[in-house]
């Protein structure tokens, strides 16, 4: 995350592959928090991956809020090269973490 963008990278595994990293915004997807009471994002983290399930990404805003998009990767053997993600269209808003719910 670097100035208000989230981004989210995916590096092709795949033998006989070029490994760069590469880079996917995914600020400007729908509902993507960027101020008022949804505050501005602030830490980002992988929620959730899984070869077979969705990555879920999450990011925690200025306000408190948690926003969730999931994201699929394509590196499967018969995957076009390079590996790359699929983002859906949307972030979701999850919850808002209460005062002292924070684990330190």
């Amino acid at each position: 995350m670097t100035g208000g963008i989230t981004y989210a990278g995916i590096r092709d595994t795949r033998t006989n592959v070029d490994h760069t990293l590469r880079w996917t915004d995914l600020s400007g997807r729908t509902s993507y928090p960027s101020g008022g009471a949804a505050g501005f994002p602030c830490g980002v983290s992988v929620n959730q991956h899984a070869q077979s399930d969705p990555i879920t990404i999450d990011v925690v805003t200025t306000t408190g809020q948690v926003w969730e998009i999931l994201c699929d990767e394509n590196q499967l053997l018969g995957d076009p090269v390079p590996a790359t993600l699929t983002c859906a269209a949307a972030w979701n808003m999850l919850h808002t973490p209460l005062p002292g719910a924070i684990n330190s």
